[in-house]
């Protein structure tokens, strides 16, 4: 028995020990207030950059914040940085496959959702158009789409690889936990597309325009034609507000229970843990929004993507792929803990003391059961997320006479109360694109 009871401790050991740290809540709340009371100026991300333990996920929100802020070059900086290394981390997840299960999800180098991948290309052209870089911003939207397509043509492989082990190695993991998400692929994002649309007008090529255009009406959004072709020695402005902010990954918990054990008497019933993330409620008060321009016209903004609703769908499609792995880590770990404690138990009926043979036994199953409640406690989803990405996304354009104008756009609030971002003297010039991209973080 001896030299089986210290296996089963290292067992647990092993089994449990595979958590890390994510950025702490007082770190999101503080920032997240500053930016909803419009205190911009007073968010400095790098000053958590410690709590967050992970350079994607910092990179992603430095650079957003940034972009808010009006600091484009350090935006398309830390933007850069976290697109190349999330595109490392998924193409090593592939190459490690099944591997990358085995432990808790939080041990894993988090490679960021879809939509995130998207949207840091996104604010990355967002940056270089402000910066007047149709070109480059133009590079980032394309960008985008390459990317999503990568991830639709790897989504049915690496699911049908998981799906094959899993089931060849557990029992059924769907006879007590029916599979009934309502999932959809990040297919491109609307922004994009319109980004794309409006980056290609600026440039000349009204031919591509129209296919973003009509990729935008598939999709049940009006364009105003002169967002492809404006009138000749017309300009056209066009607004993009950044409502609100995303919603939070959420972990969600099954508990299943199967049988562990093979000796006679010791075939135990044993509960573990089953989690994955959801996407929670975004955070967004804005009902309507008003533009009015300094010569006396006005137009309304209407919504473009909502990025939590589109999150929430984009997460439910990958469901099955994070339920299977949580399945697979818990059974496997304890079954490897229930053959040694069989093991265990195995060599004290060896023992011709009965009090040594009735403490061992006893000291293996509690090994065993306090192994059982560590892999519970480890089980955790990956709430991992950039946080500081808006809600939704609201759209309009207007075409004027080259010129200095001034803006306001006023929104509503779900509370009847109302809030104004002005602009005073742009300048709108013809044969380029005017982008103003206000945000009501409210």
């Amino acid at each position: 028995m001896k030299k089986y009871l210290p296996l089963l401790i290292i067992s647990l050991l092993l089994i449990t020990s595979c958590t890390t740290t994510v950025k702490s809540e007082k770190t999101y709340e503080q920032t997240k207030n500053r930016i909803l009371s419009g205190k911009l100026s007073e968010v400095d991300i790098s000053e958590f950059e410690d709590e967050y333990k992970d350079p994607v996920l910092y990179c992603i929100d430095s650079g957003v914040i940034d972009y808010y802020k009006g600091n484009y070059d350090t935006a398309i900086k830390s933007l850069d940085q976290a697109d190349k290394e999330m595109e490392s981390r998924i193409a090593k997840s592939k190459m490690e496959g099944i591997k990358t299960f085995l432990t808790n999800d939080l041990s894993r180098e988090y490679g960021g959702e879809p939509y995130e991948v998207v949207f840091t290309n996104i604010f990355s052209a967002l940056s270089y158009m402000q910066l007047g870089n149709l070109d480059e911003a133009l590079v980032e939207v394309k960008q985008s789409d390459i990317r999503l397509t990568d991830f639709q043509l790897n989504l049915k492989e690496s699911d049908g690889a998981l799906t094959k082990t899993v089931f060849a190695i557990t029992p059924d993991p769907f006879k007590d936990f029916k599979e009934n998400y309502e999932g959809r692929p990040y297919n491109q994002s609307a922004t994009a597309d319109y980004l794309s649309m409006i980056t290609y007008r600026g440039l000349g090529d009204e031919g591509n325009a129209e296919v973003d255009m009509r990729r935008l009406q598939e999709k049940g959004i009006a364009i105003d034609p002169d967002d492809v072709s404006v009138p000749e020695g017309k300009a056209r402005v066009n607004i993009i507000s950044l409502n609100g902010l995303i919603g939070r990954k959420e972990g969600h918990e099954f508990e299943s229970a199967h049988l562990f054990g093979s000796l006679e008497g010791y075939i135990l019933l044993v509960p573990y843990k089953v989690s994955w993330p959801e996407m929670g409620k975004g955070i967004c008060s804005v009902t309507s929004a008003r533009v009015d321009v300094s010569n006396g016209e006005s137009f309304s903004l209407e919504m473009l993507e909502n990025l939590t609703e589109n999150a929430r769908l984009n997460l439910n499609t990958s469901m099955r792929r994070n339920y299977l792995r949580s399945w697979y880590r818990g059974y496997t770990k304890i079954a490897a803990l229930a053959v040694t404690r069989d093991a265990a138990i195995k060599g004290a009926q060896e023992s011709s003391n009965p009090l040594m043979r009735s403490g061992l036994i006893i000291g293996a199953n509690a090994a065993f059961w306090g192994g059982v409640a560590g892999v519970n406690k480890v089980e955790v989803a990956d709430t991992r997320m950039g946080m500081y990405f808006p809600d939704n996304i609201t759209f309009g354009g207007i075409t004027l006479d080259p010129g200095k104008y001034d803006f306001t756009i006023t929104y509503r609030l779900s509370n009847g109360a109302t809030f104004t971002v002005p602009y005073k003297g742009v300048e709108v010039k013809a044969g380029t694109v005017n982008l103003l991209t206000p945000q009501c973080a409210r």
